[in-house]
């Protein structure tokens, strides 16, 4: 089928529907989200008609609205119409990196309700890796400006020296707006011992000495 090749064919690759989560998660209008995907998508073809692309975002959000049907984006926008959360006393965002305009915009009415105690925004723009999808690493910086006490975690209980400086090398050279910092590699203990990867936790001499463990979610 022409259509799904051109725009593609499962919801998480479709350009319509990327393009219509992207405009609402960034405050863009169409032409400007237009001209912003067109320069990044893996299918070019789906940008080629400006009027065929808008037309048929149009009629995704008619079919939506008329079969009741949310993406998850669709909830960010009706939570933040209906501005009617909850009196939390604790909010905490992690990876505030990766976080969209439209995020940060519920950000702002939980913490309008003036019932928070305790606020934390954790986040390393370095790490940004969500900017396909509306992310951005500015709005974590400068959204809030002086309002907030920064703290820097410069210690890294994960990577090696080595590691750590070819990360610091890339991160002042090929990323142009970022916050300033360096990252050390905790100094090395008498008795570390190499990681360990099993799938057996059962195998693991977890009774003797001292462990950190990670885990993957997949």
């Amino acid at each position: 089928d022409e259509f799904l090749r051109n725009f593609g064919s499962s919801f998480d690759k479709n350009e319509i529907i990327k393009l219509n989560s992207y405009m609402h998660s960034t405050n863009l209008t169409f032409n400007e989200t237009f001209s912003r995907l067109k320069k990044r998508t893996i299918l070019p073809k789906a940008y080629r008609n400006k009027e065929h692309l808008e037309h048929y975002l149009k009629s995704w959000n008619k079919y939506k609205e008329k079969n009741k049907l949310h993406e998850y984006t669709d909830q960010l926008l009706l939570a933040k119409e209906k501005d009617d959360f909850n009196d939390y006393r604790v909010l905490i965002v992690d990876e505030a990196q990766d976080s969209s305009w439209l995020q940060w915009e519920i950000v702002d009415l939980l913490r309008a309700r003036n019932t928070l105690d305790y606020q934390l925004f954790a986040g390393d723009d370095d790490q940004a890796i969500f900017n396909f999808s509306g992310g951005d690493e500015q709005e974590f910086l400068n959204r809030y400006g002086n309002e907030f006490t920064h703290k820097t975690l410069r210690t890294s209980y994960r990577l090696s020296e080595a590691n750590i400086e070819l990360a610091n090398i890339i991160s002042r050279n090929y990323i142009k707006k970022r916050q300033d910092k360096e990252y050390f590699a905790r100094e090395k203990r008498k008795g570390n011992v190499a990681p360990i990867r099993t799938y057996n936790m059962d195998k693991l001499p977890l009774e003797k000495g001292n462990w950190t463990i990670q885990c993957a979610t997949n």
